[in-house]
């Protein structure tokens, strides 16, 4: 639903800021983790159960970020649900 869709303008904020952030550490102390947590597990993580092409696409276009996000948190010493 459009009406539960969350505010472009914050999620461009949001998703330069993480952008920024794991550029930063890209690199520095972090390796990306092998391999990044599937997107049909994000698909099917859905609330009605279900995805169009647009989470799909999202999640292919981010990757890379969902390689370092787990090996952050794994060389943070805590565990990443996958």
């Amino acid at each position: 639903d459009e009406d539960e869709q969350p505010d472009p303008t914050v999620l461009s904020t949001v998703e330069d800021a993480l952008d920024g952030y794991l550029g930063t550490v890209h690199g520095s102390f972090v390796r990306p983790a092998e391999p990044p947590p599937a997107p049909s597990r994000l698909v099917s993580a859905a609330p009605d159960g279900s995805a169009g092409p647009d989470l799909t696409v999202a999640a292919h276009d981010r990757e890379a970020q969902r390689r370092l996000l787990p090996a952050l948190v794994d060389g943070h010493g805590s565990d990443w649900p996958l």
